[in-house]
């Protein structure tokens, strides 16, 4: 079963400090467990790596963690048609329906 992260769990994952650690932690475990297959789109990666940049967490310690990902996750694009999908069908709130159209034609059971 394909589990899909968003950037949220990502960034939750990857900051120690912040209140969805634990829960991150336990996915991204049981993914890594293969109780799931991870699936995360680029863009995660992009818009988590700037905002642990602002927040002033090492790089070299996102870059481990993008290391660590490449190995144990499907990591996806965005491209355009996903762009006109999400303009077509906006909820209000535009990069989670960029990660919805991602998780939907990564073929993911369950987006997180």
């Amino acid at each position: 079963m394909k589990v899909f992260i968003d950037t949220n769990i990502l960034i939750d994952w990857l900051c120690e400090n912040r209140p969805g650690n634990e829960n991150a932690k336990i996915i991204i475990s049981a993914c890594e467990n293969k109780v799931y297959n991870l699936t995360i789109s680029t863009q995660s990666l992009i818009d988590a790596a700037y905002t642990l940049r602002k927040s002033g967490l090492p790089f070299d310690s996102f870059i481990k963690s993008v290391t660590y990902l490449r190995s144990n996750a499907e990591i996806i694009g965005i491209d355009k048609l996903d762009l006109i999908w999400a303009v077509s069908h906006y909820t209000g709130d535009f990069e989670d329906d960029m990660q919805y159209v991602a998780a939907y034609n990564a073929v993911c059971v369950i987006t997180l």
